[in-house]
């Protein structure tokens, strides 16, 4: 059976969560299914962006603009495990407004160590 916005609306121990610490950890808030598949969205638009910007695999991909990159990416926008929760938070005027996607692979390691002052 499909999961439902109705089976996570934000309990009251959520709100209360909240509103002391100023955001909410939803455990398990993504499935291992649904995980593996970004994961491979993000890789792919890794990939094209170095391809289409010459960029090698130490510098950094910045992109904006997700949604309409991928059909996948449209579907967090009404997570069942994590929209309710929002929709509890925010209310019902809610607005997306800025996406962002930030890959930083690790640095080459001679520069590593030479930013760490060892070469």
């Amino acid at each position: 059976m499909r999961e439902r916005w109705v089976d996570n609306t934000l309990t009251d121990e959520e709100r209360d969560t909240f509103e002391r610490d100023g955001c909410l950890v939803i455990e398990d808030g993504l499935t291992p299914d649904m995980l593996a598949k970004l994961n491979q969205v993000v890789d792919r638009l890794d990939a094209d962006q170095r391809a289409t910007r010459d960029l090698s695999a130490h510098e950094r991909v910045n992109l904006h603009d997700l949604p309409g990159r991928d059909d996948l990416l449209f579907e967090l926008m009404e997570w069942p495990r994590t929209f309710p929760k929002v929709f509890g938070i925010m209310g019902w005027n809610i607005q997306l407004f800025h996406t962002q996607m930030v890959v930083s692979p690790p640095l080459p390691l001679d520069e590593a160590e030479r930013k760490q002052g060892g070469g």
